[in-house]
Formats: structure tokens, C-alpha cells, sequence
């Protein structure tokens, strides 16, 4: 039993990481594990060999310290701003110069858009709520 389920764990192992290479975008593994199917203590070994060297070389890599972090930032909060800001007064000035905002035209409006399934819950149930001249002519009609 042991060696059956060593057998199909790393089988999930192996499929989980062929799906997420697929998967993923950006960066990618150059090492890949293919499991030994003919003996288990052999693919064990292979599977620890390779998790040992993955996290040998994770644990090389190169940690920036807080100075470089803090200039990085700084450098990305330039950049932020002086794309950002230009690009919002640019774009305002294009909707103040060109831009039309237009309102809806007055008077009786169409059939779709009066299509009511049951009455609002006030005094006068055929006015909505801030419709201040379907309000006036219902107090004026009581």
C-alpha cells in the first residue's frame, strides 16, 4: 500500500506541476521532474533530489536590502507621477475641449421606459420617488 500511494502522490505531484507550467505566465522552471514509474524508492529519490536542488537554489538567490527596495520604490513613484499627471490634464482637457454630455430630451418619455410590475409603495404609486411633476400633477388630480 505504501508504494501505491508514494506511486500516485507523485504522479498528483508531477500532473499539478505539468498543469501549472502550462498554465502559468512569466517565469518558468528550468528543471522538471518526470517520476520513475518502474520502482518507487528510485522515484522517491529522484523527486527529494530534485527538491533539494530547487530549494538549494532558491535560497541562492539574491535578497535586495532595504536601501535598494526603498530606491526602487522611489524610482516607480517618479515614474507613477510624472506619467500619471500628465495623462489625467490631458485627458481632462480633452473632455472639457471635445467631449458632449447629453442629457435626455424633454418631454413625454417612451413606453419602455414606464414598464412597471406592481406600484411604488406611496401616496401616489404611479410617481417615482424624485419625479417632482408626476408629483404635483397627483396632489393637484386628489
Amino acid at each position: 500500500p505504501d508504494e501505491k500511494n508514494l506511486t500516485m502522490s507523485l504522479g498528483r505531484v508531477f500532473a499539478t506541476n505539468a498543469l501549472r507550467a502550462t498554465s502559468r505566465s512569466g517565469a518558468r522552471r528550468n528543471v522538471s521532474f518526470t517520476p520513475s514509474t518502474e520502482n518507487p524508492a528510485i522515484a522517491r529519490a529522484e523527486y527529494l533530489s530534485q527538491l533539494q536542488t530547487r530549494l538549494a537554489a532558491q535560497k541562492n538567490k539574491h535578497h535586495y536590502d532595504q536601501a535598494e527596495d526603498l530606491a526602487e520604490a522611489s524610482k516607480w513613484l517618479k515614474v507613477s507621477i510624472m506619467v500619471a499627471i500628465p495623462l489625467c490634464a490631458l485627458s481632462s482637457v480633452k473632455d472639457l475641449l471635445f467631449g458632449e454630455h447629453v442629457h435626455r430630451k424633454e418631454g413625454p418619455e417612451p413606453d419602455y421606459m414606464h414598464i412597471m410590475n406592481k406600484d411604488f409603495p406611496w401616496e401616489c404609486k404611479e410617481c417615482a420617488l424624485f419625479d417632482r411633476q408626476c408629483w404635483a400633477e397627483c396632489r393637484a388630480n386628489k
